[in-house]
């Protein structure tokens, strides 16, 4: 008798948990709908996040928070700070969740992480139609590469003796290719596409080998697991072809027709219809 009155009391605080748990989440629910949430993430971080012209933050990750905030019904505000801010105002409380970062070892630490809201990939790029393989630009040319970022750690914990030119902002870098004032660039890709079509006249360009490709996570404070449950139910409902659409809106991969094709066809086109002007004029020509 004292054992199934032993596995009653069991199976009812079992039974309890669960039902408690259910019911804190659906308040948390209620209570985030209610006030909604602040994202940080660092600014001017093309296309990921950046502020548009209107003022307002546009990017993929811009997108795809929309589009959480959508499924869940939880209105979003978004925050921007420098890349060390956005992390310390997270843990600080003065934001809720970071938009987007990589899990590191100190970083599991601090924080819990969402579900891989998508991948990047790091390459090592250079002018299309050089003479260059991964090794020989490594070896010989000079690579360009924004200050303290994370793909020069990369490319210099595996190569420490490879030349380097580092730059301010994305833009320099890509310029500096395009200037020929370095033979090669290492960064992200889409960040180097996005900053090249920004440029009048675009440079073409070929990734010659990947080096990393690494996953970005939403980060919540390590004790807001009710938040980070949110969190993941959300991405959970965003289907993959939504995710694929709103990734391919910022991700688009270099195109393979080159700006010196395009030029060709240009004059192509223009040379075909002068010789049709021609052919027209010398038919509506009577002879003599």
């Amino acid at each position: 008798m004292r054992r199934f009155t032993a596995l009653h009391i069991i199976l009812f605080f079992l039974l309890f948990a669960f039902a408690t748990e259910g019911f804190a989440t659906s308040e948390a629910m209620r209570k985030y709908q209610r006030n909604g949430i602040t994202v940080v993430h660092v600014s001017q971080a093309h296309p990921f996040y950046f502020m548009g012209r209107d003022g307002k933050p546009e990017g993929m990750v811009v997108d795809l928070w929309n589009k959480w905030s959508e499924v869940t019904g939880i209105p979003i505000h978004f925050d921007i700070a420098a890349w060390r801010q956005t992390i310390s105002i997270v843990l600080d409380g003065r934001c809720d969740v970071h938009g987007g970062l990589m899990i590191t070892e100190k970083r599991k630490e601090q924080f819990g992480f969402s579900q891989p809201l998508f991948t990047i990939s790091t390459a090592i790029m250079a002018r299309a139609g050089e003479d260059y393989d991964t090794d020989s630009l490594l070896d010989n040319g000079i690579i360009g590469l924004v200050a303290g970022g994370y793909p020069g750690k990369i490319l210099m914990a595996e190569h420490p003796y490879v030349k380097i030119q580092e730059y301010d902002t994305p833009q320099q870098v890509v310029n500096a290719l395009a200037d020929r004032q370095v033979e090669g660039v290492v960064m992200d890709v889409p960040t180097f596409h996005f900053n090249n079509i920004q440029r009048e006249f675009p440079v073409d360009y070929e990734v010659l080998s990947t080096i990393a490709v690494e996953e970005i996570h939403a980060g919540v404070r390590k004790a807001d697991t009710e938040l980070l449950a949110i969190v993941d139910e959300g991405f959970s409902k965003i289907s993959t072809q939504e995710r694929k659409t709103i990734q391919e809106r910022w991700f688009v991969m270099k195109d393979k027709t080159n700006n010196s094709d395009y030029t060709i066809y240009v004059v192509g086109a223009i040379l075909i219809l002068a010789l049709g002007v021609l052919v027209h004029r010398m038919i509506k020509t009577p002879s003599a």
